[in-house]
């Protein structure tokens, strides 16, 4: 509930500020000014979405690794990750859109090198280059598997996003039902990614969870 109530939130708000921005600037040609809207929104997905993901993230390794914790101290904690977490991803996305124009495949190659940054950067405190390095490292064996849950994800969005548009058309009713829809989405599969970093971190290095929970301790 703690996930849902987060993520819903990011979603409300994108969707609130692209229609602020849309009536203020309505014209006659809305398709114009609907366009300037969804890129401001994109520009503000891309400032919010680290710092929910550091939040989620810090919220979720908390509760697995069973510390006293609750999302006011996921909150504070991500304050001082948010820069580091924000370099990682921009990082991450250019190498993969290189990837991208490189023929495709090395862009999906860098998608599943680089699926880790987050919890790698919130979990043990890297930016940059070395959340980058930290999260390839840990994938090492596991390519597969990782490529199988993005396919899920990717199926589960695209599914869970078509009977809304389906009844109701375009609108907002079937943006805020997507945006609801997206919220429980996008929390379940925030577990899952950081489920998965822990255990490539308990297969790589050897630590069972007790272990790894006085490891993550340490390391804050």
């Amino acid at each position: 509930v703690p996930l849902f109530g987060i993520s819903f939130g990011l979603q409300a708000a994108i969707l609130f500020l692209t229609a602020l921005i849309e009536t203020i600037f309505f014209v006659d040609d809305a398709d114009v000014w609907a366009a300037v809207a969804g890129l401001i929104a994109v520009v503000l997905m891309l400032f919010m979405a680290p710092f929910v993901t550091a939040i989620s993230t810090r919220y979720i390794a908390d509760r697995y690794l069973g510390r006293d914790g609750g999302l006011g101290s996921a909150f504070k904690a991500s304050i001082g990750i948010f820069i580091p977490l924000l370099f990682a991803i921009i990082l991450g996305s250019i190498f993969m859109g290189i990837g991208m124009i490189l023929l495709v495949i090395p862009g999906f190659y860098l998608m599943l090198r680089f699926s880790l940054i987050a919890p790698a950067t919130v979990v043990e405190r890297r930016g940059g280059m070395a959340a980058l390095g930290r999260s390839g490292m840990l994938v090492k064996g596991a390519y597969g598997k990782l490529l199988l849950l993005y396919v899920i994800q990717w199926v589960a969005i695209l599914f869970s996003a078509l009977p809304a548009f389906l009844i109701f058309g375009e609108g907002m009713t079937t943006d805020m039902i997507n945006a609801v829809i997206s919220a429980l989405v996008g929390s379940f599969f925030a577990v899952v990614w950081t489920v998965t970093y822990f255990e490539r971190r308990c297969e790589h290095e050897g630590f069972d969870m007790q272990l790894l929970a006085q490891s993550f301790s340490d390391e804050q």
